[in-house]
């Protein structure tokens, strides 16, 4: 299951970075999962682009469910909390809150209907 995380926070790709590392150290999501910064092509003058995304590849929809509880944690870590927009196929979900009802709400829009 490939999953795309994307964010509108002006912050030239910093707050993608800072996630894309908490993740990396997350056990729950790492495990089995393959992560990766995606950058955005570098403007005029650049040497490189900002991150623009990071893709993850996922085996389970228990993992989905783990990301979502360590990007909830994460974005209350964060001043302001930054919207994150979760893409799964055509399924995409926006995680703007750590309270327990949104956090469900937010993995039950992203539970494939085949399983």
């Amino acid at each position: 299951m490939q999953i795309l995380l994307t964010t509108a926070a002006p912050t030239d790709g910093e707050e993608l970075g800072s996630l894309y590392r908490v993740l990396l150290q997350a056990p729950t999501v790492r495990g089995g999962a393959q992560l990766r910064l995606r950058e955005a092509p570098p403007r005029p003058g650049e040497m490189g682009g900002a991150f623009e995304a990071i893709q993850l590849v996922v085996e389970s929809a228990f993992q989905v469910a783990n990301l979502v509880i360590a990007i909830a944690a994460w974005r209350s870590t964060r001043k302001p909390p930054p919207t994150i927009t979760i893409r799964i196929d055509s399924r995409s979900a926006e995680i703007t809150s750590d309270q327990p009802e949104q956090i469900d709400r937010v993995i039950e829009s992203l539970r494939d209907p085949e399983f």
